[in-house]
């Protein structure tokens, strides 16, 4: 009766994880054929997806860098602008000194100069702030699409090696389904950037 106990004891404990798996992959090789063509439709399907997800970082990434260019060109435009607005300004003060008598003709032409000059600035910051947010979307989805090209090749060798495997080499068969593991880990790594908190 004790005996009976323990056996029921023994059949209940939670089995180990390594055991579990061991199980797992034994069940998968009782048709070597069928789980070699299972790995290699389930790895292709996933570096079709990731080629997908790299072309969509590239463009991203390409639209991001004609965005930033824009943005450094009205920079530097308005930037010019400014600097005529203060040199204006400048020459106007230099010849009500030399001439005060013309200081009353020059002080409306002046005013506008400045206020310019002020409105030129304050505009240049803003357009820098910009340029420099678009410059970090343009490095993060260009980090996204280097971690979804890497997943794409881990997952083509995967396909490349379950193919060769057939199945009945567990070797093979084991780092094929590495490969997949590897892949999954870097297409994570590029879908995590998108979270809000990495978003520039």
């Amino acid at each position: 009766m004790g005996a009976e106990t323990a056996n029921d004891g023994a059949q209940t404990a939670p089995v180990p994880a390594m055991q579990r798996l061991r199980g797992a992959l034994a069940a998968i090789m009782e048709d070597p054929h069928e789980a070699s063509a299972k790995l290699t439709a389930g790895l292709a399907v996933a570096a079709a997806l990731c080629s997908g997800q790299y072309t969509l970082m590239f463009s991203h990434t390409i639209l991001a860098q004609s965005e930033a260019t824009n943005d450094w060109s009205y920079y530097q435009a308005k930037s010019i602008k400014r600097n005529m607005s203060e040199g204006t300004a400048d020459l106007l003060r230099a010849l009500s000194l030399d001439d005060p008598a013309s200081a009353q003709k020059f002080a409306a032409l002046l005013a506008e100069h400045e206020s310019r000059a002020h409105r030129y600035g304050q505009e240049l910051d803003d357009i820098k702030s910009r340029a420099e947010r678009t410059e970090k979307r343009k490095t993060l989805r260009n980090r996204q699409g280097n971690f979804f090209q890497y997943a794409f090749v881990a997952f083509q060798a995967g396909v490349v090696v379950a193919n060769v495997s057939g199945g009945r080499r567990r070797a093979l068969f084991g780092l094929a389904l590495a490969c997949g593991v590897l892949g999954l880990l870097f297409a994570a790594a590029g879908a995590a950037l998108s979270l809000p908190m990495f978003a520039p």
